[in-house]
């Protein structure tokens, strides 16, 4: 009955580490920061004027050396890497989106490795910038700005060699001086893991500006990702197999030797 119920196990764990490598190794690493709902105002009954929003998108995307890099003055883009053959349905995507009405904007990095011995990397940024002037008094003036920052940062993860990296970065910056930050990296190197990290927040601060006077803002976001996958070679299986067979003729020779005893 012994005998019987472990030579089932070793069945069953050797069915399992087949299965398992035969599967298709994958790590995907998925970035994305967003703000929204900004604000811009005073205590009295002040007039904030602003020129025309400037918007530009940076997108980067990596896999296996081949490189697609784009920078526009545009409200959408997106760099994604051409499908390679023999990396499967792998690929890396850079860029964003910017609402230059709404006032908001996102980065997205996702990269996506699934069916290679293969790494890929991402980044996707946006700028939005403007001046703004501050009149109906004189000397100077307490301005409040406000808004809504929101991050996921995503790191699923299989039973192969791997790493999966995700960097999330934002400013707000008045006159060259950064009124808000934010900066947030997370890897991971564990098998057969799933790290998610998010973020909703509302931030806001009050500031000392001069009346009648120009000043220049600047909202950046960066989202950054990359990650890795190796599928084992055809020796190390063998090596995982023959190790399990030598275990079980180990245990199986011990057993008859104490049943003789």
């Amino acid at each position: 009955m012994r005998r019987k119920s472990l030579r089932t196990i070793l069945q069953i764990t050797l069915l399992g580490v087949l299965l398992g490598t035969s599967s298709t190794a994958y790590a995907d690493a998925d970035t994305s920061i967003t703000f929204k709902n900004f604000s811009i105002s005073t205590s009295g009954n002040n007039v904030i004027t602003f020129g025309e929003w400037q918007p530009t998108l940076t997108g980067i995307a990596v896999l296996e050396g081949v490189v697609v890099n784009e920078t526009l003055n545009t409200i959408q883009l997106f760099a994604t890497t051409p499908r390679i053959p023999g990396l499967g349905v792998s690929f890396a995507r850079g860029g964003g989106l910017i609402d230059t009405v709404n006032l908001s904007g996102t980065a997205l990095a996702p990269v996506h490795i699934n069916g290679c011995t293969c790494s890929g990397s991402a980044l996707g940024q946006f700028v939005l910038s403007n001046t703004f002037m501050v009149t109906g008094g004189t000397g100077s003036v307490d301005v409040t700005l406000a808004l809504t920052l929101e991050t996921i940062q995503a790191l699923p993860l299989d039973q192969f060699d791997f790493f999966g990296s995700s960097q999330v970065m934002f400013e707000l910056a008045v006159d060259g001086t950064t009124i808000f930050s934010y900066d947030n990296l997370i890897s991971s190197s564990t098998p057969n893991s799933f790290t998610l990290v998010q973020l909703s927040e509302v931030l806001s601060r009050t500031i000392t500006l001069q009346f009648n006077t120009p000043h220049t803002i600047t909202i950046t976001g960066t989202a950054r990702s990359a990650a890795s996958a190796e599928i084992p070679e055809p020796a190390t299986l063998f090596l995982l197999v023959s190790g399990l067979g030598f275990m079980g003729g180990v245990v199986k020779k011990r057993r008859g030797r104490l049943s003789r005893l």
